[in-house]
């Protein structure tokens, strides 16, 4: 059996890939991430089937003596882009020096495992044209920066690697963390977070023919909307959250998606389901929460606020 390592394991594409890794009953799976409670419930249920490492993925003893034991990685963690332009610092270290220690870790110890590094398609250098894997990419912020640098440092010293760039990730609004700070006409192409996790487990058995790839892993044309229609299908039927409300008010708006070329790549992983009706439709079980009644009727000056807008 392979043997996969997760990093980044209880995050919201971390513990889905777990759940699909598990699904296919052909690998043996490690989970590191940091032990704090949430991971620690998050990654509970599945103590019996996977091996758990709960350390800091900036430990180079903890990442040698993974990589040494992996024939796969898929490498999730670091920063989320609403928390990455804070400091320098806090990129660099969290996304660039992690991804650093394992490209280290594996030309030393185990020159033949097979890399996954979730990039990001926020990295691309404009958000008003249909971007393919060939368009360039931007350094104007730390997330895109470190994600870039990070990119071209395996693409230097592996041999066995694919680099999968996420669209914006669509999530459960109870548990998920979906990022807010976009400017409401951003063109965005998102993926549901089980498909994008999913996508990544399918690149495993692909390996040879995506080998020293990158690739988009998007939604596709069913998934093409502008994020003030996403937005406000999360007012209407969720209502405010404080992350929200800051990202409105404060949060600069430097997240940039778009529209992607198709490349074929869904013929190869086939991890694309349904269409962002089908994601709206999900949403409209919260109208039924009488616990969002409040957070709904709260929401109603941003959405007027938000329609005016668009007039």
């Amino acid at each position: 059996m392979k043997r996969v390592l997760v990093t980044g394991a209880a995050g919201t594409i971390g513990i889905r890939t777990i759940k699909y890794l598990l699904s296919e009953g052909k690998y043996e799976v490690t989970a590191l991430d940091l032990k704090n409670r949430k991971h620690y419930k998050k990654l509970k249920k599945y103590r019996k089937r996977i091996d758990i490492v709960y350390a800091d993925a900036n430990n180079r003893e903890v990442i040698d003596s993974l990589v040494k034991e992996s024939d796969v990685i898929i490498h999730l963690a670091g920063t989320l882009p609403c928390y990455a332009n804070i400091t320098e610092d806090m990129m660099r270290n969290n996304e660039y020096s992690i991804t650093k220690l394992i490209v280290d870790a594996i030309r030393k110890y185990n020159a033949d495992c097979f890399l996954i590094y979730s990039s990001s398609t926020s990295v691309y250098e404009k958000e008003d044209e249909l971007k393919s894997v060939s368009s360039k990419v931007k350094g104007n912020c730390y997330y895109s920066k470190y994600k870039v640098k990070a990119e071209k440092y395996i693409a230097r010293y592996l041999k066995n690697y694919c680099i999968a760039r996420l669209s914006y990730i669509l999530g459960d609004l109870r548990k998920d963390n979906l990022i807010y700070n976009i400017s409401l006409n951003t063109k965005l192409e998102p993926v549901t977070v089980d498909n994008a996790a999913y996508g990544l487990v399918a690149i495993i058995d692909n390996r040879k023919k995506l080998n020293k790839k990158v690739i988009n892993i998007t939604g596709g044309k069913e998934y093409r909307i502008i994020y003030r229609d996403l937005l406000l299908q999360i007012l209407e039927k969720y209502g405010i959250t404080w992350k929200i409300f800051c990202s409105i008010l404060f949060e600069e708006k430097n997240y940039l998606e778009g529209y992607f070329k198709e490349e074929g790549i869904d013929k190869i992983l086939q991890f694309r389901t349904r269409s962002i009706n089908n994601y709206y439709s999900s949403l409209n079980k919260y109208k039924k929460d009488v616990r969002r009644l409040l957070p709904r009727l709260i929401a109603m000056p941003f959405i007027w606020i938000i329609r005016a807008k668009n007039k």
